[in-house]
């Protein structure tokens, strides 16, 4: 009797979670088949490499990943001691090509770090034979940590198309802001995608740790991730949907269970009113920082991260600016590198931070 509770409460949960795949594609707007399905990750360096590890199941040989690219020319790496990095792709995309072992083809980023049309259309026509035949995915960025910045996603879907290949999306950070009318235009595009991931512990205010990885296709994502031991055999009888099956992982936690309480209590119009409101908030601040002397924006933000300099400010200004803050119980605001420079970060992702209290950080940097 108590394994049955278990059982039944385990089960209950689980409905909870397989919920909130339709939720998800609801506050975005996807207009994703009613068979897509997602599961709940660890965090998007997990989920990401899922995702592009789906994408080598589509192809009998496969080398290289094209994605955004660290500033500078495009390149094909042959070698992953070559490796250099992203520059405006996330982390995590790195490390999934690492964990692989695959090649990247690399596309260089435009001065705001966003991956254009041209770009990628260059590095598309240059490649040839076998290895444009190798190539068995292409990532994009929705909304890049550092900056806020959307790839430009119709191009990168249509070169998906061209190259026959997956499409995947990183809106770890981004995605969130598609529940907003005012910038869900940026994200066109992200409908054509086979895969993307959305953290909910980032911007829709689910406690750490959890990502959602959603696939269009959940299929084929089944034939790659299901795991067969005698010992699963029953439980892979009647194909039920089973968080296990669309990732590397068999045991797990209900992650997506506080995602799903919250939803339930505040209703989505509380979350487009919640992020629209940390849109607002970045837009007021680029206003602050652009009417102040020594203040200079780096770029005007898309999403919820405002960039800016501290004119006259080296490194260690910044750094003892951040301590000063800290030790002082103001705040916790870490400075970042813009293609190799420091400067100051602000990223909103909570709707009860005012403009006030951006005013009384900012004036700590007078």
């Amino acid at each position: 009797c108590a394994g049955a509770l278990a059982g039944m409460s385990s089960a209950g949960i689980t409905v909870s979670e397989m919920n909130l795949d339709n939720s998800v594609v609801t506050l975005t707007g996807l207009p994703f088949p009613l068979r897509l399905r997602y599961v709940m990750e660890q965090a998007s360096s997990l989920a990401s490499a899922h995702a592009v590890w789906q994408a080598t199941a589509n192809t009998n040989s496969f080398n290289f990943l094209i994605s955004s690219a660290a500033d500078g020319a495009a390149m094909a790496l042959e070698t992953m001691a070559n490796y250099t990095g992203f520059f405006g792709a996330n982390s995590s995309v790195e490390a999934a090509a690492r964990v692989m072992d695959v090649d990247v083809i690399a596309v260089p980023s435009d001065e705001h770090g966003r991956l254009t049309r041209q770009a990628l259309a260059d590095v598309v026509a240059r490649l040839a034979g076998v290895r444009r035949s190798r190539v068995f995915a292409v990532v994009a960025t929705a909304g890049t940590t550092n900056a806020g910045v959307v790839d430009d996603l119709v191009a990168a879907a249509d070169a998906a198309q061209e190259l026959d290949t997956w499409f995947h999306v990183d809106a770890a950070y981004g995605g969130a802001a598609m529940l907003s009318p005012t910038a869900r235009p940026r994200f066109d595009g992200i409908e054509r995608c086979d895969s993307f991931i959305v953290d909910p512990h980032k911007w829709l205010f689910a406690p750490f740790d959890c990502c959602a990885l959603l696939y269009r296709e959940p299929s084929l994502a089944r034939e790659t991730h299901t795991q067969h031991a005698e010992y699963l055999e029953v439980s892979q009888l009647h194909g039920d949907w089973n968080p296990s099956d669309f990732a590397h992982h068999l045991t797990r936690r209900a992650r997506g269970l506080p995602f799903w309480f919250s939803l339930a209590a505040y209703g989505t119009n509380a979350y487009t009113e919640a992020v629209d409101a940390s849109l607002v908030l970045a837009r007021r601040t680029a206003d602050i920082v652009r009417a102040t002397p020594y203040f200079e924006l780096v770029m005007e933000p898309e999403l919820s991260v405002v960039l800016f300099r501290r004119l006259g400010w080296s490194t260690a200004d910044y750094h003892t600016w951040c301590s000063r803050l800290l030790e002082g119980g103001i705040g916790y605001v870490t400075p970042t590198s813009w293609y190799g420079e420091t400067v100051a970060r602000f990223c909103f992702v909570n709707p009860s931070t005012t403009l006030g209290d951006v005013r009384r950080l900012l004036a700590t940097m007078g």
